[in-house]
């Protein structure tokens, strides 16, 4: 038997989670993350003025809710859509609360932080290699951190460098 890989590249596929497992259940599952405040930046909320920020998310796609079931019940309580902050907010925790509950219900991950992959990335992308049963070397492998994964879109690095961007203020941050 040969070996194959699936390959879940979205956060938000932690959602359908159940169902990989289900149809993958011998795989090695790696689950990717950023702390909240690197992962607003990376979905690129301050590229947005506070103001715009403020206002609640005018179109919600079906495929939204799915990525963030818990603006479902903040809607209902609040009796309007969430705002782009509180939404990055919903989102990232609808992510955290699906990993923990897979956890509960067997599925084995390796959780690796974005912030762990930057600060030692040779050391992390070794215990990943491992714990996949890799044999592949880190060496070259590591060579792709020098690349933007991101290039040529609006989130990548020289993007980000050029554009003006509003930090998230003091209230959201608490809120």
């Amino acid at each position: 038997e040969g070996m194959r890989h699936a390959f879940a590249r979205r956060a938000a596929r932690i959602q359908v989670g159940d169902l990989l497992h289900a149809a993958f259940p011998r795989a090695t599952t790696l689950f990717l993350y950023r702390r909240l405040r690197s992962w607003s930046r990376s979905i690129g909320l301050e590229t947005r003025t506070p103001a715009e920020r403020q206002l609640p998310v005018a179109e919600f796609p079906i495929h939204r809710r799915g990525m963030a079931p818990l603006s479902v019940p903040f809607a209902a309580e609040h009796g309007r859509e969430a705002n782009p902050v509180e939404l990055g907010v919903l989102s990232w925790l609808s992510m955290m609360e699906r990993y923990v509950a897979l956890c509960a219900a067997g599925v084995r991950f390796l959780a690796v932080r974005y912030e762990e992959i930057q600060a030692q990335p040779e050391a992390v992308l070794a215990a990943v290699f491992d714990y996949c049963g890799l044999s592949a070397s880190v060496e070259r492998a590591y060579t792709v951190f020098a690349q933007d994964s991101q290039e040529g879109t609006l989130l990548s690095r020289a993007s980000r460098q050029q554009r003006e961007t509003f930090p998230l203020t003091d209230d959201e941050l608490a809120r």
